[in-house]
């Protein structure tokens, strides 16, 4: 089943959310920023060492449910493209069977046309 379109759209903001803040990340990175924030360095040691704990567990939160949210678009993917191999299997099957059914038509229209002259021929 597809994916709500909700669901969707706030995955996509969600990457979207993610992909500036990497972005940003890699600019400091680039400019050889490696200090904490600001905000941080006016902290206590104590409470920085916490609030750099948070920070990494948020963001390996967020990697989790980065990797949940591409498995479920994953599933969804292969869900629907079983759905439609499946779709497809049926209509062949449905096409041999239609085709086979006119044949079996056929030879029987083409029997009876030939059972026919024989009566004629005999009759003659």
């Amino acid at each position: 089943l597809p994916l709500p379109k909700r669901v969707l759209a706030s995955t996509a903001l969600l990457a979207e959310e993610r992909r500036k803040a990497q972005e940003k990340k890699e600019e400091r990175k680039q400019a050889g920023d490696s200090r904490p924030p600001p905000q941080l360095l006016s902290m206590p040691p104590h409470q920085r060492q916490r609030e750099e704990q948070s920070r990494m567990e948020a963001e390996r939160s967020k990697a989790e449910e980065n990797q949940q949210t591409k498995e479920a678009e994953r599933n969804c993917i292969q869900d629907e493209l079983n759905r439609l191999q499946k779709v497809i299997q049926e209509r062949e099957a449905e096409e041999r069977r239609r085709a086979e059914e006119e044949e079996k038509q056929k030879r029987k229209e083409e029997a009876k046309e030939a059972e026919e002259k024989r009566r004629r021929v005999d009759e003659d």
